[in-house]
């Protein structure tokens, strides 16, 4: 919290994360779960690329998808351990990963993204945190 970068590791490691959640809830059939992963996996390989533009407000965007998504995985294993179908992904994991990655793109569709959000999506969250996103 309150980096302006994350080191290359770090950015490996949540890479490798997303990219096994994301595979292995596709062998499984857990199309929401896999997609939430792989939009999170493009994320970090944008990061691992060299083209991203990180500062404290990117940042703060990417720790919010991040949360978001963490909340939304705790709710699915939760759900499949009941031999529940998981609940589809919040409004929020996927408009905190689309504001993340405009910002890190450099576009202004950061603020767009979460704007355009339902009334409600981003009760918590990046909704909050778009300083000069």
């Amino acid at each position: 919290e309150g980096a302006e970068t994350l080191s290359e590791k770090d950015t490996n490691e949540l890479f490798r994360i997303m990219h096994t959640i994301k595979g292995s809830a596709a062998m499984l059939q857990l199309d929401s779960l896999s997609a939430a992963a792989h939009r999170l996996a493009d994320l970090f390989s944008l990061i691992r690329s060299g083209q991203a533009k990180t500062g404290a407000a990117a940042m703060k965007l990417i720790e919010d998808a991040l949360l978001s998504a963490i909340k939304y995985f705790h709710s699915a294993t939760e759900a499949l351990a009941k031999d529940e179908q998981p609940p589809e992904p919040p409004a929020e994991v996927g408009m905190c990963t689309e504001a993340a990655v405009a910002s890190l793109k450099g576009e202004s569709g950061a603020q767009r993204a979460v704007a355009a959000a339902p009334p409600g999506a981003m009760a918590q969250g990046c909704y909050n945190s778009q300083g000069d996103a």
